[in-house]
C-alpha cells in the first residue's frame, strides 16, 4: 500500500483561503485597464463613426468592439470584492458606460478629443 503523506486540516484550509481570495485591485491597475479601454474606444472610434449615424448607436458598436478591455475594467475593479459588491459594481458600471462612451463619440465629432 503506497504511503500517503497527510496535510494537516489547518494546512489545507489555508491553501483554500489563499487560492479563494485574490488581492485588492490597486489603483494604478484600475487605471492601467480603464486606460487599455479608453485607447481601444478611441481607436475604433475613427473606423466606426459615421456622422450620419446617431451618437449612442456608435456608441453600442465601440462598446461591443472592445468588450475585452471593457470586462476587464469591470474585473479588475471588482477583483477582491465580495460578491454582492462585485455585482454592484458591474451594475453600476454597465449603467454609466453607456452615457460615458455616447460622451466620447460626441466629442471626437466636435473635434474636442481626438
Amino acid at each position: 500500500m503506497p504511503h500517503r503523506t497527510r496535510l494537516p486540516l489547518a494546512t489545507l484550509l489555508g491553501l483554500c483561503a489563499c487560492a479563494s481570495a485574490p488581492s485588492p485591485t490597486t489603483e494604478a491597475e484600475k487605471a492601467d485597464a480603464m486606460g487599455a479601454y479608453q485607447q481601444c474606444l478611441h481607436r475604433n472610434a475613427q473606423g466606426l463613426d459615421d456622422p450620419a449615424t446617431d451618437a449612442a448607436t456608435v456608441a453600442r458598436a465601440l462598446a461591443f468592439a472592445c468588450q475585452i478591455q471593457r470586462e476587464d475594467v469591470v474585473a479588475t475593479a471588482a477583483r477582491g470584492l465580495p460578491p454582492d459588491d462585485q455585482a454592484r459594481l458591474r451594475r453600476q458600471f454597465e449603467q454609466d458606460d453607456p452615457p460615458r462612451v455616447t460622451l466620447l463619440v460626441l466629442q471626437r465629432r466636435a473635434g474636442l478629443v481626438r
